[in-house]
C-alpha cells in the first residue's frame, strides 16, 4: 500500500511539475528539421495558402483551395512548415482545422485546443503532453502551439502545455514560456520561470528579473533558480537585495543561486543558515551543500552531525558528494548505524585537521 502512494504521489509530482522531473525522465524522439522540397512545389503551396487567405470564409474559391491543399501530397506538412518558419507565413486556422487536423494525431489534438470547452482543451492538451513523452512536436506543430497557448486562459490546460515542452529548446517553446510569465495564474508562471531554469540563457535574464517581483513566493523561488546559472547576470544585486527577506527559504534559494553564479555573499548566506534555529532550514542548506559539492562546505557539514537526526542524514548524505568519497564506507567493514557513519567521519575529520595543523605551523594557536 505504501509503494502505491508513494508511486500515485510521485506521479503527481512529475504531472504539476514537469520541469523538477526532467533529469530521471527518459528524452523523447527529437522533432526532424523542416523537410527540403523543391522550390517549385514551395511556391505552390504558397500560392495555394495565399488564395486561401485572400478568400472569402465560404464559397467556392475557399473550397477548391482548401482541395487542392489537401490534395497537395505528403509534402504538404514540410511544404507548410517552410513556409512557416522561413518566410513568416501566417496559415489561416482554417488550413489546421479542415486540412492538417485530419493527417495527424497531433493537429488534430492542436485543433481541439481551439474549443469553447475547457474540459475538451485540457483532454487535448493532456494528449499532446503524452505524445511529447515519445516524440517532440514537429515544428509546425510548436508553432501552433506557442500561437494558441498565448491566449489560453486555463491553468491547467498550461500545465499539460508545459509537459508538451518540456524537453524543447526550440524558440515556439521558449515564446510559449515568455507568455506564461504574463498569465494572471501564478502556477503559470511559476511553470514558466521552471521551463527557462532547465533551459538556461542570458537572453531569458530580463523577464527572470522582472519576476522576482511576482507577488506569488513559488514564482520568485523559481525565477532565483533560473537566474542561478552561471553567466546569466552580470549584475547580481537583484539577488543580493533578497538576502534581506525574512524568508528564510527564499534567502537559502537566493544563496545557492549566488554561489553558482560566483558571487561573495552565497557561501556565508548558505553558512549562517546552515546555523539558523530552524531545523528544517539547517537540513535544507545541509542538502544545499551538498548540491553543490564545494568541500569548502566540509566543516560545517561536520558540525551539523552534532544535530536533530533529520539534519544529520542530510549532513550524512552531503558529506561525500563534498569531499569525493565516503570515509564511513571501509572494505569489509561497514557501518552498521548512522551514529557509527557519524563517528566515522568525525574521526576523519579530526584526523584532517591534526594533518593540516601539523604541516602549517603558523595555524596553531
Amino acid at each position: 500500500r505504501r509503494e502505491e502512494m508513494l508511486a500515485a504521489l510521485r506521479k503527481t509530482w512529475g504531472e504539476t511539475h514537469p520541469f523538477a522531473a526532467m533529469p530521471a525522465a527518459a528524452a523523447p524522439e527529437q522533432a526532424a528539421a523542416p523537410q527540403e522540397i523543391s522550390s517549385q512545389r514551395l511556391r505552390q503551396a504558397e500560392q495555394i495558402v495565399r488564395r486561401i487567405q485572400e478568400a472569402p470564409p465560404t464559397g467556392g474559391a475557399m473550397r477548391l483551395a482548401l482541395y487542392e491543399l489537401d490534395e497537395f501530397g505528403p509534402e504538404l506538412t514540410p511544404a507548410l512548415e517552410r513556409l512557416a518558419l522561413e518566410r513568416s507565413v501566417v496559415l489561416p486556422d482554417v488550413i489546421y482545422r479542415d486540412v492538417l487536423a485530419k493527417r495527424s494525431p497531433e493537429f488534430e489534438a492542436l485543433d481541439r485546443l481551439t474549443a469553447p470547452e475547457a474540459l475538451e482543451r485540457r483532454q487535448a492538451a493532456l494528449k499532446l503532453a503524452e505524445q511529447a513523452k515519445l516524440k517532440s512536436l514537429s515544428w509546425l506543430g510548436l508553432l501552433r502551439l506557442a500561437e494558441l497557448g498565448a491566449r489560453e486562459p486555463d491553468v491547467l490546460v498550461w500545465n499539460s502545455m508545459m509537459r508538451a515542452v518540456a524537453q524543447d529548446p526550440r524558440e515556439p517553446a521558449v515564446r510559449l514560456a515568455y507568455a506564461g510569465l504574463t498569465h494572471k495564474s501564478g502556477e503559470v508562471r511559476r511553470l514558466a520561470c521552471e521551463y527557462l531554469a532547465a533551459f538556461p540563457d542570458r537572453k531569458h535574464a530580463t523577464v527572470l528579473l522582472t519576476a522576482l517581483g511576482d507577488e506569488q513566493r513559488p514564482v520568485v523561488l523559481a525565477a532565483v533558480d533560473a537566474l542561478g546559472h552561471p553567466g546569466m547576470l552580470d549584475d547580481v544585486s537583484p539577488l543580493q537585495n533578497l538576502l534581506a527577506s525574512n524568508d528564510r527559504e527564499l534567502r537559502l534559494a537566493v544563496a545557492q543561486s549566488l554561489v553558482k553564479l560566483g558571487a561573495p555573499g552565497g557561501p556565508l548566506e548558505l553558512e549562517r543558515l546552515a546555523r539558523d534555529r530552524d531545523p528544517e532550514i539547517r537540513r535544507q542548506a545541509a542538502v544545499a551543500m551538498g548540491a553543490l559539492g564545494d568541500p569548502a562546505y566540509t566543516d560545517a557539514l561536520i558540525e551539523l552531525l552534532s544535530d536533530s537526526l533529520g539534519v544529520q542524514v542530510a549532513a550524512l548524505d552531503a558529506l561525500p558528494k563534498v569531499v569525493g568519497r565516503d570515509v564511513a564506507l571501509r572494505p569489509g567493514d561497514p557501518a552498521t548505524d548512522t551514529r557509527e557513519r557519524i563517528s566515522r567521519w568525525k574521526r576523519w575529520h579530526e584526523t584532517e585537521r591534526r594533518k593540516s595543523e601539523a604541516s602549517n605551523p603558523s595555524t596553531l594557536q
